[in-house]
């Protein structure tokens, strides 16, 4: 069993969070400020408001050093929707404001893909090697639950390791570069699949 952090910053799925880590076998705990009593072993950063938003949330708290810290310690983490996208540099939804600039590129609104936006359902994601053997996953391909208006439309192909297709365009999805991962799905939505996803994220050793 690990002490999986969650941090508070902002509109999220926390309990569904919270509940799918314990179907896991591990242990989740809230982070609403930098002082944490416990040892964490596993970040999650989740995020269901704007880019901007949780970005002004997690200064805010001044958390941003303790996320750095947990990256700088080589400990996993995961950044989940909103808190997968401001992992990048930043966003056309508040350029305003800069990311955590963890992977290379930006977002863009997916109206100049879609006719009707948030995107929000089931897609069929398609999922590099690597990456399924770095987190063991039981899969290559799986459905997931999306919901979200932006997309990352600049990246660097080495760090970008799942998609999913929609009128003929692949949308990255999933990003890993060592110890850092996002993902534009939510996991703690997406049935066994994403209970399997997170149990695979728990497991890798710290």
């Amino acid at each position: 069993m690990v002490n999986v952090g969650i941090l508070c910053v902002g509109p999220a799925n926390y309990l569904s969070i919270c509940n799918a880590i314990k179907k896991t076998g591990n242990n989740p705990i809230l982070i609403k400020n930098a002082k944490v009593k416990k040892k964490i072993t596993h970040l999650i950063l989740p995020g269901v408001g704007s880019f901007g938003a949780v970005m002004k949330e997690i200064k805010k708290k001044k958390l941003l050093n303790f996320i750095f810290e947990h990256i700088d310690s080589k400990k996993p983490l995961l950044g989940i929707c909103a808190g997968y996208q401001i992992l990048f540099k930043n966003s056309e939804e508040d350029l305003s404001v800069k990311g955590l600039s963890q992977f290379k590129g930006n977002l863009k609104n997916l109206n100049c893909i879609l006719k009707i936006v948030p995107n929000i359902g089931w897609h069929e994601t398609y999922l590099d090697k690597k990456i399924v053997k770095t987190l063991k996953l039981p899969f290559k391909t799986a459905d997931f639950y999306y919901a979200h208006s932006y997309y990352v439309k600049t990246y660097n192909k080495d760090e970008m390791k799942g998609f999913f297709k929609i009128n003929k365009e692949s949308i990255p999805v999933l990003f890993m570069k060592n110890n850092i991962f996002g993902v534009q799905f939510h996991p703690e939505k997406s049935g066994l699949n994403g209970i399997k996803f997170l149990n695979s994220f728990c497991n890798l050793n710290t």
